[in-house]
C-alpha cells in the first residue's frame, strides 16, 4: 500500500478522496468513520525459544558491560554463526544441523546467565534480580509448559 501511495503521489490521493466523497455523497461528510484494518500488516512475530535465548544473551552482555565485568567469552561471532544456521529450519535435510545449533544457543545462554550470577556481588544482584529471574524462566521452559 505504501508503494502504491508513493507512486500516485499527493495529487493522486486527493483524486481518490474526491471520488470517494462523490460516490458516498453526504455520508462521507459525517463525524464517524469506519476503517477496516484487518489487512493491515503488523510488525509482530511469535516469540520462539531461539529469539528469547538470544535476548537473554544480549541482556546479560549489557549488564556485564554496565558493571564492567570481564566475561570469559563474549560469544558474538559464535551466536551470529549459529543464527545463520537457524535460517534453514524449514529444510528437512538441514533439520539435524539446525537442532544442534539451537541446543548450542541454549547452552551459551545458560553459561552467560550463570557466569553473570557468579560475578555479580550480592548488592548488585538485587538490582537485576527480576531480569535474571526472567532469563532463568526462559531457559527452564519446556515445549508444553503453561504460562504459570
Amino acid at each position: 500500500m505504501v508503494h502504491f501511495r508513493k507512486r500516485i503521489g499527493s495529487k493522486g490521493i486527493e483524486i481518490i478522496f474526491g471520488q470517494s466523497i462523490s460516490i458516498h455523497g453526504s455520508a462521507a461528510q459525517s463525524d464517524e468513520i469506519c476503517i477496516d484494518t484487518t489487512a493491515q500488516e503488523k510488525n509482530i512475530t511469535y516469540p520462539t525459544d531461539i529469539k528469547l535465548q538470544i535476548k537473554t544473551i544480549k541482556g546479560c552482555q549489557k549488564i556485564a558491560l554496565k558493571k564492567n565485568l570481564e566475561q570469559r567469552e563474549c560469544y558474538v561471532l559464535t551466536v551470529k554463526k549459529l543464527l545463520l544456521l537457524n535460517r534453514f529450519s524449514h529444510y528437512p535435510t538441514k533439520r539435524k544441523q539446525v537442532l544442534k545449533a539451537q541446543r548450542k544457543i541454549k547452552t551459551i545462554a545458560g553459561r552467560v546467565v550463570r557466569e553473570l550470577e557468579r560475578k555479580l556481588s550480592q548488592e548488585k544482584i538485587k538490582a537485576y534480580q527480576q531480569q535474571l529471574s526472567v532469563y532463568k524462566q526462559v531457559l527452564s521452559q519446556k515445549r508444553h509448559d503453561k504460562n504459570v
